[in-house]
């Protein structure tokens, strides 16, 4: 029985084009991989997420170590691979942490607590499944 279905669906599909069946044909060849959950992942986005994710724990060593300096860059790396990937609840987090720490000098009161909201931002991104 199920057999006659699918044979009489696909003799009815049969002379359709793709456009017709309106599916999007892609000629490039795209590198994927699979979660647990088999949803496909763009390798591209996972290393991009890798270095957000190495990025943010840069910050908090450089604060640690009162490198400031440091811990700027590493911010500004992060908030632009966010909003690359469209991370916006880490985008924001992010520029959170900029604004504590300012351009210049010693940040302002609070700058850990900034980080550590960065950190909770990341940590369900990061966990798996």
């Amino acid at each position: 029985m199920r057999r006659r279905k699918q044979k009489k669906l696909q003799a009815s599909l049969a002379g359709l084009t793709h456009q017709q069946l309106g599916i999007q044909v892609s000629l490039r060849p795209v590198k994927t991989a699979y979660s647990p959950r088999m949803q496909i992942i763009d390798f591209s986005s996972l290393q991009g997420f890798e270095a957000i994710y190495a990025d943010a724990f840069a910050i908090g060593d450089a604060a640690l170590a009162e490198d400031f300096v440091e811990a700027r860059f590493r911010t500004r790396l992060v908030i632009a691979g966010a909003k690359e990937l469209g991370m916006m609840a880490l985008f924001h987090a992010a520029k959170v942490v900029e604004a504590t720490l300012g351009d210049c000098g010693p940040p302002l009161p609070g700058y850990g607590a900034a980080i550590l909201g960065l950190a909770k931002h990341l940590r369900p991104l990061s966990r798996r499944p």
